[in-house]
């Protein structure tokens, strides 16, 4: 949420207007200030620090009551202004995560540490805004970083403290929750929350910050549409994110070009329109060049394209240009997310598809070893995505046990790692009940 938009959306109470009579007798920009504490939709038009000097050096000369007035105003105004920080708050889910896996969790870690500090500095937990808005914050690098239940935790007991406080607040808490969902395959739970956030969100888009929050909101609203099939009722809110960007950009930059290159290349696959599938790749090509030459830092972001570009290659056995991206991407999520995490987890298998489409059944047995370490690692155990990697192995194993194949350069040690962290589950299961996402 952008700073702008606050006001709109907050749902502050209103305060009493007790001393206007004696603030009258001041200096109307003191009586200003006083009234816009009294109103919290209004702009503050002088710094909190000039306000608090004011009325240091009118403690003696201005009526007893006055003075108490602006004291109270600028009590109200400071409080206003940390919990406005406090829902502005998104520096630890902004953070890259690019170290590894390792790298990140320390990273994870130091954050932990933070939020502890602010818990053992208030009183009223979560109730207090500043504990909120940090909590929120963390529950959103968890989601960054894949750790799905610790993310959904802490969501959970935001919960009642975001509704109480409603407006932006149960904005921005949706907003994550809704992610979480997505990231868990619960689309529909996800879209059910976006469509509250649609219907939170009232102001136009002419209003300051409005269309860079819906640009967002329709950009995830379109993504998880095309996740669940959905890809008429995707191409809608597509539309309607393009008209919002149209407010604060002049044309569509590589983010949008993105994601108009995947509806497209969806929709002509499936309905067999080749030409239109491969304009579409273009455009996703696009996306790629753009995306390196204005934010070269994004590592993560330009993996996914490239994952994504060596799909519509792969969708046309094009195998060597799929390949090319195929293993950029690869390389790129083992160095900035590490081999346990979702994303290199889903560019494995993809690599892993590519080689069993070559023939290279070899080669495939190790990529999808990978694959499925990540699956029975991750959060939330999927049985149905960990059945399907399991056949794909069984078949690549078919292939590689003839007389004319050779086993001895295949990588069967990510394979192991996978089936000993299920013996182990097993055995945890029988002793202490099921395991994770059973």
């Amino acid at each position: 949420m952008r700073a702008a938009m606050v006001s709109r959306l907050t749902a502050f109470g209103r305060t009493g207007r007790g001393h206007r009579i004696a603030l009258d007798r001041l200096c109307p920009r003191v009586a200003g200030i006083v009234a816009q504490a009294q109103n919290t939709t209004a702009p503050v038009s002088l710094p909190l620090d000039e306000f608090a000097a004011l009325v240091e050096r009118m403690r003696e000369e201005a009526p007893k009551e006055a003075v108490e007035s602006m004291e109270m105003a600028l009590a109200r105004l400071r409080k206003q202004q940390i919990e406005r920080a406090a829902l502005m708050k998104r520096s630890w889910s902004d953070t890259a995560f690019e170290e590894g896996e390792a790298g990140n969790d320390r990273i994870l870690e130091q954050f932990e540490r933070e939020l502890v500090s602010i818990l053992q500095r208030s009183s009223r937990g979560l109730a207090d805004a500043e504990v909120l808005g940090n909590a929120i914050d963390l529950a959103g690098a968890y989601k960054k970083n894949y750790k799905l239940e610790k993310a959904e935790a802490v969501l959970i007991r935001c919960t009642r403290h975001a509704e109480e406080r409603s407006g932006a607040w149960l904005v921005k808490y949706l907003n994550h929750m809704s992610q979480v969902r997505m990231k868990q395959s619960r689309d529909v739970e996800a879209m059910e929350m976006m469509y509250e956030m649609e219907s939170l969100a009232t102001f136009s888009l002419h209003e300051p910050g409005a269309s860079e929050f819906y640009e967002t909101l329709y950009r995830n609203m379109s993504s998880s549409l095309r996740r669940m099939g959905r890809e008429d009722d995707a191409a809608v809110y597509f539309l309607k994110m393009a008209e919002a960007s149209r407010y604060h950009k002049k044309q569509l930059d590589w983010m949008d070009l993105w994601d108009l290159g995947i509806l497209i290349a969806n929709r002509a696959y499936q309905a067999s329109r080749w030409e239109e599938f491969y304009k579409s790749r273009e455009i996703i090509a696009e996306a790629l060049l753009q995306l390196e030459a204005v934010e070269p830092h994004e590592l993560i972001l330009r993996a996914k394209v490239l994952s994504n570009l060596g799909q519509c290659y792969l969708a046309t056995e094009e195998f060597s240009e799929a390949e090319k991206h195929y293993m950029e991407a690869y390389s790129l999520f083992s160095r900035t997310v590490g081999k346990r995490s979702p994303l290199f987890g889903m560019q494995a298998w993809a690599c892993g598809n590519l080689r069993c489409a070559q023939q290279r059944f070899v080669e495939a047995i190790g990529f999808l070893g990978e694959a499925l370490y990540v699956e029975v690692v991750k959060d939330g155990l999927s049985v149905s995505e960990m059945m399907k990697l399991v056949d794909q192995v069984l078949h690549s194993l078919d292939h590689v046990v003839r007389p004319d194949a050779n086993l001895d350069s295949a990588n069967l040690e990510p394979l192991r790692r996978a089936l000993n962290e299920l013996i182990e589950e097993s055995v945890l299961h029988s002793r202490s009940g099921p395991p994770r996402g059973w």
